[in-house]
Formats: C-alpha cells, sequence, structure tokens
C-alpha cells in the first residue's frame, strides 16, 4: 500500500525513501485537488479517471529516470471521491509493475523498447508513465470533450508531477492532435511541427528538463516504421547529455 509504506517510512528512524517521499507529495496534492473537483463537480459513469500516478522504488536506481507521457487513460477506474485517491495510485503502481497482456500493444512496446535502450541494466519497469489527458473513455480509448478536461488542465497535474520527480528526460508520445493541451500545461511552450521526414522533435520550457522530446503515438509510428529512428534519436541524445 502506497500510504502504508510512506507513514511507516515516517515513523521509522530512517529517513523514507525518495518514492515514499514523493508518493506522500503526489498523494496531498492530488488529494486537494479532489477535494475540490467534489465540492461541485463528479466524473462521469461514461468516462474515467483521473489519471493519478505513483513513483516506484526502484526509480531513482535508474542510470536515465525518465517519464513517459501518453494521450489519455483507457479501461482505468472512476474517481468516486478523494478518499480514493490513493486506490487510483495503487492501481498504477500495480499496473507498472504488471501490465498483463497490455504489454504487447504499440504503446507499452514502444515504452519498454526505449526503456531498455535508456537503461539497459534496469531495474525494469521502473520509468514514470503519465498521461497528458487526466480523463478517459470507459472501455475504448479516445479523447474526451475539453469541458471534462478543463479543471485537470488547470490545475497543472503533469507539470507538478515533473517537478516532484524530477526525470532526466521525458518523451511525449501525444502527436498533433494533443498540442493544446500540452500548451495549456506548459504556457509559452513551442511545439515544432511533426512529419514523417521527421517524426519527433525536442522540447524547450522552463518547467521540462533538457532532454523532452515530443512524438506520434506508438500505434501511428509502427503503422509508418518508424519506431526504431524515434527510440535512436532520444537515446543518442540521451547519450550526448
Amino acid at each position: 500500500m502506497l500510504a502504508q509504506s510512506a507513514l511507516k517510512g515516517t515513523r521509522s528512524k530512517e529517513r523514507p525513501s525518495f518514492s515514499s517521499r514523493v508518493n506522500r507529495k503526489l498523494e496531498e496534492f492530488y488529494r486537494r485537488a479532489a477535494i475540490e473537483f467534489f465540492r461541485n463537480s463528479r466524473v462521469p459513469r461514461r468516462y474515467v479517471g483521473p489519471f493519478l500516478i505513483s513513483c516506484p522504488e526502484a526509480y531513482t536506481g535508474l542510470e536515465n529516470p525518465w517519464m513517459y507521457v501518453g494521450q489519455e487513460p483507457c479501461g482505468w477506474k472512476r474517481l468516486k471521491g478523494p478518499a480514493e485517491v490513493v486506490d487510483l495510485m495503487e492501481l498504477h503502481a500495480s499496473f507498472m509493475k504488471d501490465p498483463g497482456k497490455l504489454v504487447r500493444t504499440p504503446f507499452w512496446s514502444f515504452g519498454y523498447a526505449l526503456d531498455t535502450e535508456l537503461n539497459p541494466d534496469g531495474p525494469k519497469r521502473s520509468f514514470i508513465w503519465s498521461n497528458i489527458s487526466r480523463i478517459g473513455k470507459a472501455g475504448k480509448a479516445g479523447r474526451v470533450y475539453n469541458d471534462e478536461l478543463d479543471f485537470w488542465s488547470k490545475h497543472r497535474l503533469l507539470a507538478a508531477e515533473v517537478k516532484l520527480l524530477s526525470p532526466k528526460v521525458v518523451v511525449f508520445v501525444t502527436g498533433p492532435n494533443y498540442d493544446d493541451l500540452l500548451e495549456r500545461e506548459f504556457p509559452g511552450i513551442e511545439l515544432p511541427r511533426l512529419s514523417l521526414s521527421r517524426p519527433i522533435a525536442k522540447l524547450s520550457h522552463q518547467e521540462l528538463p533538457d532532454l523532452t522530446f515530443r512524438s506520434y503515438h506508438p500505434a501511428y509510428l509502427r503503422r509508418k516504421q518508424r519506431k526504431q529512428c524515434v527510440i535512436d534519436f532520444v537515446v543518442r541524445r540521451t547519450q550526448k547529455n
């Protein structure tokens, strides 16, 4: 249990681990946002989220700690009240340990392949997975209406996660159709145009690490046979840094 391990760490004479400290801060941040949200709103039954993350214990053991940012959650859990914040964080932690059959999907195939290149010595499945859109559809993929995203975009959950986790590398595989959410999350960010001849671009923003990149969704990269060139681009830039 995330909350229990964090509490246990604070009671011990030993200093809590980085992941315990970050998970406690994430929980506090998410809970404040959830309390405000549930004063006047609810997540509709046809949607899931908000998507809340956790920090793996072995994250700091990575040679290149990194964050993998997708589009939106799909087939996730719906938050019914602030008391369930920890439940959604634990769902994230459990999924990262064992994604089941989804390990073969284009999204996770790309993520694990990139992680192997960035961190050949492991520990495996210790990077951070997040999403630019915090609300998704129940049972199917696809972006939801902006009205359902406004509250969470305003609270800039992803920017807060980046600040707390301090990844060395951030890789957005959101494609061009989520640029408006990126611009709301990181005001003033410049987003170079993507194309098949240039399927990945480096991003610059004061709230993001120097090694921040944006590309297409891995399903598109697979169809267009651009997956490996994108992975190679990120790895080369990381090795030079």
